[in-house]
């Protein structure tokens, strides 16, 4: 199954057209009729007005039908180039620019430039990742500690616990693991002495 969309030369089909460009195109019909099944003709009503149905006797075979003309050749230019290579331009990028062009992938992501094409003014686009900054969040709550530990469990909900080990002391991190996190045996009970000794 295939699909053939021609767009025939403009003006190939008019009354005054040559007549070598209307044969043509009345021969690329019929060769058409012979691989496809179906021919749909996108034409103009004025095409339409001056095609002519009954120019060629379909009976005749027009590929045998042709002129021969007699034509010298000579030589003009020996070895001439016909075209030349200019220099060309450079592009002054700064520093920043060039090492980003270096990074062509990170974490997965392609960060090789993208050329943008244009008529005028031919371009192209660095990338770079810029990763999510996570801002900390500080919540000053008053609970009892019968609370804590189901308060703390629905705020960890899809997060992470960050403790910081120069505002927590001791004591503090023992009321964590013991009434939050209620992991006072596997955590606190193999370090008991050294906790005791960090207290005072």
């Amino acid at each position: 199954f295939g699909l053939v969309i021609q767009w025939p030369e403009v003006g190939c089909y008019e009354e005054n057209a040559r007549s070598q460009c209307k044969k043509n195109m009345t021969n690329l019909h019929r060769y058409l009729t012979k691989v496809t099944e179906h021919q749909l003709c996108l034409m103009s009503d004025e095409d339409l007005k001056s095609f002519d149905w009954n120019l060629y006797n379909t009976d005749v075979d027009y590929d045998d039908d042709k002129a021969f003309h007699e034509f010298e050749v000579s030589k003009s230019q020996e070895e001439q180039d016909d075209f030349k290579i200019y220099p060309g331009f450079k592009v002054n990028l700064s520093d920043k620019i060039k090492s980003e062009i270096q990074n062509t992938q990170e974490d997965g992501v392609p960060l090789h430039p993208i050329v943008i094409e244009s008529a005028t003014n031919q371009s192209f686009v660095t990338r770079r990742l810029i990763k999510e900054t996570i801002h900390p969040q500080v919540f000053h709550l008053w609970l009892y500690i019968s609370e804590f530990s189901q308060e703390l469990q629905s705020r960890l909900q899809g997060r992470r616990l960050y403790i910081d080990r120069k505002t927590m002391d001791m004591n503090s991190l023992e009321i964590l693991i013991i009434h939050g996190l209620k992991m006072e045996d596997e955590l606190l009970e193999p370090f008991r002495s050294e906790i005791q000794t960090a207290k005072f």
